[in-house]
């Protein structure tokens, strides 16, 4: 009977650690498509499933320029709700690669998801500079495209530069707010540079930094 015991005794002890590490390590991580896509800045998104709704220390995720993530940032994320969970970044670079996974932490275990990767969209969509229209004689106006609908940012300017020479331009516009889509003009006389051609690039302002459209070219003998 002793011995009875003590087996199931020792078979309780076994099924507890089992149980355990069932309810610490069974966890099903998906990493999901991104949302609201900008030329800087992506939403994360992803899934965790856990086994008896055991939830871990932490849910992250990891993005990096290079498929083996030799140059990675991990930050932790947000959850949304029950096991779905996302992660707005910043500060990314335009026209760019990324790759990027979800990861559990829990104590010294990690189960990532499957890496997926993005290309922020160029600058172009966000700032653009368009061509010239002769409206009034004597006068050219600038135009330009300025979207930030789904930008992470506060703008404070956007505007033109334009000068005689495309090394030699000047700020000769600053629109402040936040366009969504909205096309911008700006009419200048074309006596206010001297020589025979006006050169003007759009320009947009997120957070002291400065963004620019394609640079372009009004020819005064075009009148």
């Amino acid at each position: 009977m002793r011995r009875l015991l003590y087996v199931v005794a020792a078979a309780c002890v076994l099924f507890a650690g089992c149980k355990k590490a069932v309810l610490e390590y069974s966890i099903q991580v998906t990493t999901r498509d991104v949302k609201n896509l900008t030329p800087l800045s992506v939403i994360l998104c992803g899934d965790a499933t856990f086994t008896h709704s055991i939830r871990p220390w932490s849910i992250n995720f990891q993005y990096s320029t290079t498929p083996d993530f030799s140059d990675s940032k991990e930050e932790e994320a947000y959850w949304d709700e029950y096991n779905i969970f996302s992660l707005q970044i910043r500060d990314l670079t335009p026209a760019t690669r990324y790759y990027y996974r979800a990861l559990v932490v829990q104590r010294d275990h990690y189960t990532y998801g499957e890496t997926k990767e993005f290309t922020t969209l160029p600058v172009s969509a966000m700032i653009e500079t368009l061509d010239y229209a002769i409206e009034k004689e004597g006068y050219v106006t600038l135009k330009s495209k300025v979207d930030v609908s789904n930008m992470p940012y506060y703008v404070t300017h956007y505007g033109f530069y334009a000068g005689a020479s495309e090394y030699n331009m000047e700020q000769i516009s600053s629109l402040g707010g936040s366009p969504i889509g909205g096309i911008y003009s700006e009419p200048i006389s074309d006596t206010r540079f001297s020589g025979s051609r006006i050169y003007y690039k759009a320009y947009l302002r997120l957070n002291d930094v400065e963004y620019f459209g394609e640079l372009k070219c009004y020819e005064k003998s075009n009148q």
